[in-house]
């Protein structure tokens, strides 16, 4: 039992979420292909995102660290390309083994792809619909697509503009100057940028618990 123990360590991590994400998004925490490929329904992605403009715990995510292993990852989280492994930090490498679901989807929605290289590999998960924003006047989570359908003009907010102040901003100036020229009736655009204002401190606010899992051992993995 004493070996066991001396080879499993164990950390507590609270880093904000765009922290998290970035860390994914670089490839500093990797997604093994183990686990299984992103199956969320719409449905579930709108209440996460719920979830944290309330914010209401989303769980824990829990990340092995290794100095050993190096196992078969995901070339793509979302519509992100992940760098391949170059070199190995002191830390050794980090590897996701719960929460592939809600950091795709966060992912996937509140940071913006940086353009492949052309001879990235294909994204996995191409075919899912990442256009998700924020009806500034229901406060609602919508898919753009679905609007664009009904040919409905609405008080937008994309959600990659959340964790920056100026680029949030910038938007709801040009919102401000396409409802002029629009005619925009019975929108409350003072009210939309107090909304937007709100929702983004909410998100750049947001913390997320990590329970790292730091050992060798892969049959303690």
């Amino acid at each position: 039992m004493s070996e066991t123990l001396t080879a499993l360590a164990s950390e507590n991590l609270n880093p904000s979420l765009r922290s998290m994400l970035e860390d994914v998004r670089l490839g500093n925490i990797r997604v093994p292909r183990f686990q299984r490929p992103f199956v969320w329904k719409d449905e579930q992605r709108l209440e996460l995102l719920q979830s944290i403009r309330d914010n209401m715990p989303i769980g824990s995510l829990l990340v092995w660290r290794t100095t050993k292993f190096e196992l078969d990852s995901f070339p793509a989280i979302g519509p992100h390309v992940i760098p391949a492994l170059t070199s190995e930090s002191s830390l050794g490498r980090q590897y996701l083994l719960d929460g592939h679901q809600r950091v795709s989807t966060l992912l996937g929605v509140l940071l913006q792809p940086v353009p492949p290289a052309p001879t990235s590999q294909p994204v996995d998960e191409d075919t899912i619909d990442w256009g998700i924003q924020y009806d500034l006047e229901d406060q609602e989570f919508v898919f753009t697509s679905k609007l664009k359908k009904l040919a409905e003009i609405r008080p937008l907010l994309p959600l990659w503009t959340l964790f920056d102040g100026r680029i949030m901003n910038r938007h709801m100036r040009a919102m401000r100057e396409k409802a002029k020229a629009e005619k925009w009736d019975g929108v409350d655009l003072d009210l939309c940028e107090e909304r937007a204002d709100q929702l983004s401190y909410s998100f750049q606010q947001y913390r997320i618990p990590i329970v790292v899992m730091v050992t060798d051992s892969l049959d303690l993995a």
